[in-house]
């Protein structure tokens, strides 16, 4: 059998609802409702995704802490020259690498994790098959601390 509910909505979306009359907004709700259920209805994944949480941060410190160790490791030129091929190929290059503070760190680019594990894996075999999280946390000190370095 089937249970009537009456669902109340702000006029200025009941204005925006009315310009779609072929759409049957009972089986929409329906449907929202269905999959609201569905979802709360699955065991508790809020212990999961902690955890999950938890080692993502662990693999973002990992990642930095190898950075400032690698960094140590490499000297200034070979960690201007990995800066340098990092931002190579991207249009921004030249106004990122002459800019007085150097390249900034958290500066988005599309598939920069990519980038860096291929042009650094070659030099720092530390990250090789490494997290999305860790090279996070790597990109951002290595670029961090070339940003440091007096010009």
């Amino acid at each position: 059998m089937a249970k009537n509910i009456t669902l109340s909505i702000p006029d200025e979306l009941a204005e925006k609802i009315s310009q779609f009359p072929e759409v049957n907004w009972s089986s929409v709700a329906r449907g929202c409702i269905e999959n609201y259920v569905e979802t709360r209805s699955k065991p508790d994944l809020t212990e999961l995704l902690e955890q999950l949480k938890d080692e993502k941060g662990q693999e973002y410190a990992r990642g930095r802490d190898s950075g400032r160790t690698i960094a140590k490791r490499l000297g200034y030129k070979d960690l201007s020259v990995l800066v340098r091929e990092y931002y190579k190929e991207r249009e921004d290059w030249d106004e990122l690498y002459y800019r007085s503070a150097g390249p900034q760190p958290g500066e988005k680019y599309e598939n920069e994790n990519d980038s860096i594990q291929k042009i650094f894996a070659e030099k720092i075999p530390e990250i090789r098959e490494s997290s999305e999280a860790f090279l996070n946390g790597f990109r951002e000190v290595i670029l961090e601390i070339y940003r440091l370095i007096p010009k």
